[in-house]
């Protein structure tokens, strides 16, 4: 974890002048956000609370979130905001109460704040909090034009919120794209050999050999240490103005000369981000069993018996369906097609929401993720996760009426 991965985050909770909550404070408040919104979701299922319980501890202890949420990433801040926003949802769904829903909306702005990308999948969520909001009035003219509007207004605030934070604090914003770019443009380089990347990115004497040597379908990184010619990767030293916009457009250009290439590269990132049939050297992720050097702090290894133990569990449970991506996806369209196709859009509306937004999660970073790490999948586990408590309420509300009629 480093300060600049939640920039957005943490000068809104800066206490005075330019001190930051210590590394410890912002783990418990993420933790604290995640639990209390998985509380919320839960307490306003209508089950027994022995089957809340026993929800509860299945969803906070499920290897996956045991090896993720100990670490303050961006994609914790961003599945902790969204977890709460669907614990206010379901408060509105048991409730019927409005208010929620606005906290709710507030709190998806915020989880949207640290992924660009999660604006896509989380906007589905919003909009349809948004539905909810105006379903009262749903007899008036223009509903569906009033969702529309209010869904991209929300969309451009979130955009315009972003870049308010980062100019009103001063924090300094690391371009990330163009490493998405440059991995894109090499793979595809070597697919059909030729060079596509501009000389400003690489050394004099870079080849299609030397490029095949470092690049790997599941992470770009290698791409920025491993060539013998070089790579300019722009983090160290911003490209200027005018750079970034030959890169672009050489990004663009080489999609539209090359979609097939391009394709079955980025196909080849989501068969090891979803860990289908992953690549023979490809690492397993085990975040806190290293330590970690970054941006000049260094965070020690928890060498306690209890993070030993956990380690333990998660290493046990690594290679199983537990942590393999395309399990969770299958399960999510499954889900979705099954509650479209019997026209039970109605009755389960939030579940063909938390799926749909799942699905597109994964569609999404397969086009933009920068390597095949496991955190990036963050929301597609626990919207699944959130998925069979939803069932079973529906189940059991369904049991108790067939009991009444007769």
């Amino acid at each position: 974890m480093t300060k600049s991965s939640t920039h957005y985050i943490l000068p809104l909770l800066k206490i005075r002048g330019d001190n930051y909550p210590d590394i410890g404070g912002l783990f418990v408040l993420f933790y604290f956000i995640f639990w209390f919104g998985l509380n919320l979701f839960i307490n306003n299922l209508k089950v027994n609370y022995l089957l809340k319980t026993l929800l509860f501890i299945i969803i906070s202890l499920w290897p996956y979130n045991l090896m993720i949420l100990p670490h303050l990433w961006k994609d914790v801040g961003l599945i902790s905001f969204v977890v709460l926003a669907i614990g206010f949802i379901q408060l509105h769904l048991n409730t019927g109460k409005k208010q929620p829903l606005f906290v709710a909306l507030i709190l998806l702005i915020l989880a949207s704040l640290f992924r660009f990308e999660s604006i896509i999948y989380i906007a589905i969520i919003e909009i349809y909090t948004i539905i909810l909001l105006l379903k009262g009035y749903h007899q008036k003219r223009n509903f569906t034009l009033k969702t529309i509007g209010c869904s991209l207004s929300i969309i451009v605030f979130t955009l315009l919120i972003s870049q308010s934070i980062i100019k009103l604090t001063g924090t300094k914003k690391i371009i990330l794209w163009q490493t998405v770019a440059l991995w894109d443009l090499s793979r595809v380089s070597v697919k059909v050999n030729h060079i596509l990347l501009p000389d400003f990115c690489i050394g004099s004497n870079m080849s299609v050999d030397d490029l095949s040597n470092a690049t790997v379908p599941w992470t770009n990184t290698q791409l920025f240490w491993k060539t013998k010619s070089g790579m300019n990767s722009g983090l160290i030293v911003p490209y200027k103005k005018q750079e970034y916009m030959i890169l672009f457009n050489k990004w663009i250009s080489m999609i539209n000369n090359y979609p097939r290439e391009y394709l079955t590269h980025r196909m080849e990132v989501a068969n090891d981000l979803l860990r289908i049939n992953e690549s023979s050297n490809k690492p397993i992720d085990l975040y806190f069993s290293r330590k970690i050097h970054s941006f000049n702090e260094s965070f020690e290894l928890n060498d306690s018996n209890l993070n030993k133990k956990i380690t333990d569990v998660i290493k046990s449970s690594l290679n199983t369906i537990l942590f393999k991506g395309w399990v969770y996806f299958v399960f999510e369209f499954i889900i979705f097609i099954y509650v479209f196709l019997k026209r039970k859009a109605i009755e389960f509306e939030f579940v063909l929401v938390l799926s749909l937004s799942g699905i597109l999660s994964v569609i999404v970073l397969t086009f933009v993720s920068p390597s095949a790490e496991q955190r990036y999948l963050i929301w597609l586990f626990n919207s699944t996760l959130l998925l069979p408590p939803l069932l079973i309420e529906k189940f059991l509300a369904k049991e108790k009426t067939g009991i009444r009629t007769q």
